[in-house]
């Protein structure tokens, strides 16, 4: 199931008709399928070298055994990981004049805290573009909080490791973003060279209404889907 990246109602579906005709009654041979997922899980954890239950502990495992160059930053409380491939990178070098920043929530289980409390949501922020053929997500964060600041840290990481790699590592010219302030001002910050997005918008109006040349390094727009 893992190696062939089979479901486990899927597979179990399929020996099931296998060894069954219409109308017989299940064997006790054929294994249910919560059985299955736990079955699939431990051959996971065998095969990516995963031990117990603690996460950043596997998570560091993988960083440095089977995702060694794509796992790039681990935080234990908040919890927090970035991860990347470096042909994600290659992508973003060639289409790095426009991009779109996007985040969800709820998409794991909240983490339990050593109190017996529970973490915040856990959220994915993607940095997709859009190439001739498709819209790629080439940098993400999975964070456990949400905040500016955070954000801004994650943008700045892929600023920092990318000129440590290349001299000349390019930043986008223009940001699409949710209509959400954490967001747009982390990327004033990161991306157009602004103090916040206060001085952003300052920017903006004193260019429009004196005709000056002080633009913002980088265009941010709104997502305006997520009005609808």
């Amino acid at each position: 199931m893992v190696e062939s990246n089979i479901l486990p109602s899927i597979w179990r579906r399929g020996e099931a008709d296998k060894r069954m005709e219409f109308g017989d009654r299940e064997p006790a041979s054929l294994p249910r399928n919560e059985i299955l997922r736990k079955d699939k899980q431990e051959r996971k954890n065998i095969i990516f070298g995963m031990k117990g239950t603690d996460l950043v502990v596997n998570i560091q495992i993988m960083k440095y055994e089977w995702h060694l160059g794509q796992i790039h930053a681990i935080g234990l409380d908040p919890f927090f990981v970035h991860y990347w491939t470096p042909e994600k990178v290659a992508v973003y070098i060639m289409h790095h004049q426009y991009i779109c920043i996007d985040g969800t929530g709820s998409l794991g289980k909240k983490l339990m805290k050593p109190n017996g409390q529970l973490s915040p949501h856990l959220y994915l922020y993607q940095i997709l573009i859009e190439t001739s053929e498709s819209t790629v997500p080439v940098f993400q964060m999975l964070r456990a909080s949400k905040n500016t600041n955070t954000i801004q840290f994650w943008l700045q990481e892929i600023i920092r490791i990318g000129q440590s790699h290349k001299a000349n590592f390019p930043l986008p010219k223009q940001v699409t973003c949710a209509c959400i302030v954490l967001c747009l001002g982390a990327c004033a910050r990161a991306f157009a060279e602004c103090r916040n997005l206060k001085d952003y918008l300052s920017k903006c109006f004193d260019c429009l209404v004196n005709s000056t040349d002080s633009l913002p390094s980088c265009f941010l727009r709104l997502d305006i889907s997520h009005y609808v």
